[in-house]
């Protein structure tokens, strides 16, 4: 059985519509980081570090995107999953959307 880049588990977390494409993103040096391509648009998924997956890591992360897009500065938005959480959770790891 074939390894899943990123668990439906996850996927099915999110309202992103009909998946059409992921794809790894191969820089950077902390999170794994994936591109989503959907019919809805195209979103970053990350697989986020141990040390920088809390709960209170997430809330910030929330606030200062919502405050960057109210400034008008052109930022990722943070994605919310269905149930309203910063995070998604597939038993090993945490994952978030942008």
């Amino acid at each position: 059985m074939k390894k899943e880049i990123i668990p439906s588990l996850v996927l099915t977390q999110y309202a992103i519509g009909k998946i059409q494409g992921i794809f790894p993103i191969t820089i950077g040096l902390i999170h794994q980081t994936y591109e989503v391509r959907t019919d809805k648009g195209q979103y970053i998924m990350q697989r986020l570090h141990p040390a920088l997956s809390s709960k209170k890591i997430g809330q910030d992360f929330l606030v200062v995107t919502k405050h960057l897009q109210t400034q008008g500065v052109l930022a990722p938005m943070c994605q919310l999953t269905k149930k309203g959480d910063v995070h998604a959770k597939d038993g090993e790891s945490v994952w978030r959307m942008q």
